[in-house]
């Protein structure tokens, strides 16, 4: 069998792997919530709480395991409705918000899989065992006291996301990512009036 290559078909394979793993099964219903859309125009992924939005780029970076992670750890976001139940703290400071609800997800997939049968974390992203059992509210008050260094400092940018991508966290800054995030959404909008649909 020809091995997959086109990030579309990689994700349509994770999602099965997803749905037919005991760990994740429970998942399916919201992976089956929501357009998914390809485009450049993000570094990486994002979810609005319903689609999800990912850099085809980004996907060939990655194994099959770690692709399984992107996108549990979009459809958990999605699950926790991170982006409806949080939108004050998003509202107060947008990378911390971020952050919290990334160690939240990530540690939940990591308890839910921790010999890595199913899917693997990517080395850049955001966990912390100190967070563990923690609500994204616990973790982001935790965080407001003792704030990251700045990525502004560090990488010369700094993104402030609505919900996601830790590992993007450092590379982009919030006028930016306003910018690109509507860019995408507007255009998978777009598709989705002249009844096409990226599943």
């Amino acid at each position: 069998m020809a091995k997959l290559t086109r990030p579309e078909d990689r994700v349509t394979k994770a999602h099965i792997r997803i749905m037919t793993s005991p760990e994740f099964c429970m998942f399916s219903g919201v992976l089956s919530i929501g357009d998914i859309t390809f485009t450049k125009d993000i570094p990486t992924a994002c979810t609005n709480g319903r689609d999800v939005i990912y850099n085809p780029d980004f996907i060939d970076t990655m194994n099959d395991k770690e692709l399984t992670f992107l996108i549990l750890h979009e459809a958990i976001h999605k699950a926790f409705q991170h982006m409806h139940l949080w939108q004050r703290l998003f509202k107060e400071d947008a990378r911390l918000a971020n952050m919290a609800a990334d160690y939240v997800v990530n540690s939940s997939i990591l308890e839910a899989d921790p010999m890595n049968k199913r899917c693997e974390m990517p080395k850049d992203a955001l966990y912390d065992p100190k967070y563990n059992g923690m609500t994204t509210k616990q973790i982001f008050e935790l965080l407001k006291k003792n704030p990251p260094p700045s990525p502004m400092r560090s990488q010369g940018s700094s993104v402030n996301l609505p919900v996601h991508k830790s590992q993007m966290v450092h590379k982009i800054n919030k006028k930016l990512w306003t910018h690109m995030t509507g860019k995408a959404l507007r255009k998978c909008q777009r598709k989705k009036r002249k009844g096409h649909k990226n599943r």
